[in-house]
């Protein structure tokens, strides 16, 4: 929910990076959920793995935008 507000900018700015971490942020969401369940066996509510999910994945968009910076100078 945190983020619904920049995912809304870009949806309008930027549509085919708005999929692009749309589709990526899915992915990361879906192998926690696998994660977890593989790890206690039922169907609870995310724990705080999760959060260290989420900041992998924005550590992800950081290196992926500062390689693309890189890559235009």
């Amino acid at each position: 929910s945190k983020i619904k507000p920049y995912m809304n900018i870009l949806k309008k700015s930027k549509p085919g990076m708005y999929v692009f971490f749309d589709k990526m942020i899915t992915e990361i969401t879906l192998k926690l959920i696998e994660l977890d369940d593989i790890q206690t066996g039922d169907k609870g509510a995310l724990n705080e793995d999760f959060v260290l999910g989420y900041y992998y994945q924005k550590n992800e968009f950081y290196k992926k935008r500062d390689k693309k910076n890189e890559e235009s100078e």
